[in-house]
């Protein structure tokens, strides 16, 4: 049976979990935990996932991982993430959530799959996790910044008040559900994506200032505070070209920001 295992089931663990039990109604999805959590362990286990810690998953191997759990605050990720494969059957598809922030374009230059990356101490994190997954064959899912309508940079600006951020900067963004979408086409092309790296965002980058008046438009953030950008003039950030995975037959169900703003 195709059986899935997602290590960091936060909002988009949740969204390629549930996903995921929409292909595959009948299968076996576990989700793995730092920390246990009774009374979100009885919640979940009532939607028919099994939920899963260090002491109860030993020796549990599944066709089908992702790993989306965030590097913040760990300083042992990148052991951490070569850790999960223990978990994963022979010729089964490790998938691991990266970001766009390892690449080292920062002059709104056009990025790719082959671009550059950067280290720092964040960066330093994720680029060691990705080696890690394309050595052993999983794919890699680089993603822009991740947005809904209660979540995302839009949400920062609307605090209001000054930010030290070049206006005319760009951002790639993607939602939520179009991000757990990419990680689900993984698994529908697994012979194609195995040791591969792909780019993931709507296809369409926004200045901060073309985000914020988009998010004006939107009803829910009519009444919001006066933002003022005061890094000063020219362009930061980059542009993602995202053909490579459009060519899996992967399309955005949200194609820009601003029109998902539009329809709020």
């Amino acid at each position: 049976m195709t059986d899935l295992m997602i290590i960091g089931p936060g909002r988009l663990g949740m969204l390629v979990a549930s996903g995921f039990k929409k292909l595959f109604p009948e299968t076996s999805i576990y989700l793995k935990f730092r920390s246990e959590n009774q009374e979100r362990t009885k919640n979940l286990e009532s939607e028919g996932y099994k939920v899963l810690f260090d002491s109860n998953s030993e020796g549990l191997q599944v066709e089908n991982i992702v790993f989306c759990a965030p590097p913040t605050g760990n300083e042992h990720y990148a052991q951490d993430v070569e850790n999960g494969f223990k978990f994963l059957k022979p010729g089964g598809l490790f998938v691991f959530t990266s970001s766009g922030s390892v690449m080292a374009q920062n002059s709104g230059g056009t990025v790719n799959e082959e671009s550059e990356r950067a280290r720092n101490e964040r960066s330093g994190k994720l680029m060691d996790a990705e080696d890690i997954v394309l050595s052993k064959g999983g794919c890699v899912m680089r993603l822009g910044g991740l947005y809904s309508i209660e979540s995302g940079a839009h949400n920062f600006y609307a605090r209001g008040g000054e930010f030290n951020m070049k206006p005319d900067g760009f951002i790639n963004l993607l939602h939520y559900e179009d991000a757990a979408e990419a990680c689900l086409q993984a698994f529908k092309c697994q012979d194609k994506v195995r040791g591969q790296l792909y780019l993931v965002a709507d296809g369409i980058p926004m200045s901060r200032l073309q985000i914020l008046e988009a998010t004006r438009q939107c009803s829910l953030f009519s009444g919001m505070a006066e933002v003022k950008f005061i890094g000063g003039e020219g362009v930061d950030g980059k542009k993602y070209d995202v053909s490579k995975l459009k060519s899996l037959g992967w399309t955005p169900k949200y194609p820009s920001f601003g029109q998902f703003m539009e329809q709020n």
